[in-house]
């Protein structure tokens, strides 16, 4: 009797189960990603009913992020501007524009713009604006590059694990206080983004810093010694989380941190 199946039968078997394995795990890591981003609508821009540009106000213009959003360094909540600080531009810049129709009507009316939500976290989540503020960490850690967003979007997952990772790791994130406003600060910038020349970089004592020396000045006194001191991230997370006091990963990372 003929052989029914050829020899090669056995090895092609195998490699059609490897390679379904092996598609199933690809199409749930695909899918996975997806959630993570579209799911929770990263990258989605947001329509508004003024489409409002950050990086022109922002980027263009250089317009602080504390004129509008005037209780981040005082309050949970970074604030939303009224109509009114809308206008104490745009009642001189582009006043006729059909774009600005909205903000004229809620300027004379009284009534406030309905803005959409590009952050919402949930309800059982507490996040306090200010404390993150005095702790150094920056707008666009969490939030992007504003400065290069026509239209709003988010940049992150907002996830619990994405925010363990920061609490767990905040040497990683933190910068100097005064450079938390700053987009696209890096260490070695003073904090409104300008790399200072070799004759200003100067230590605690007022002397010019060494290359040799560098990282190995003790932090005191104004933030500018630590931007100059310390020209990488990990040296001046670890000096920053020392002189902010900035809790502990075991206690970052309690539950009662962020559910109260």
């Amino acid at each position: 009797m003929a052989q029914l199946f050829h020899p090669s039968s056995n090895t092609i078997a195998k490699v059609s189960i490897v390679g379904a394995l092996a598609g199933l795990a690809v199409l749930s890591a695909a899918l996975y990603a997806f959630n993570l981003t579209y799911g929770n609508r990263v990258y989605v821009e947001i329509e508004q009913p003024v489409q409002f540009s950050h990086k022109h106000h922002v980027g263009d213009d250089g317009i602080d992020c504390r004129y509008c959003h005037t209780s981040v360094e005082k309050s949970a909540f970074a604030g939303m501007p009224s109509t009114h600080t809308c206008m104490t531009c745009h009642s001189q810049v582009w006043s006729d524009s059909p774009e600005l129709q909205a903000v004229r009507a809620s300027f004379t009316t009284g009534q406030p713009i309905q803005w959409e939500r590009v952050h919402d976290l949930p309800d059982f989540v507490y996040f306090n604006h200010s404390i993150h503020v005095k702790k150094g960490v920056a707008c666009e850690t969490c939030h992007g590059r504003v400065d290069e967003k026509p239209l709003m979007s988010k940049s992150h997952t907002m996830t619990m694990s994405w925010c363990i990772n920061c609490h767990r790791n905040p040497e990683k994130y933190v910068r100097p206080r005064e450079a938390v406003f700053t987009m696209g600060w890096t260490p070695g910038m003073r904090g409104n983004g300008t790399v200072p020349t070799a004759l200003e970089e100067t230590g605690p004592d007022g002397k010019p810093i060494k290359e040799a020396e560098r990282g190995a000045v003790a932090p005191s006194g104004d933030m500018m010694d630590v931007e100059n001191a310390y020209k990488n991230q990990d040296e001046m997370g670890r000096a920053l989380v020392s002189k902010y006091h900035i809790l502990n990963s075991r206690q970052l990372t309690d539950c009662g941190t962020c559910h109260r």
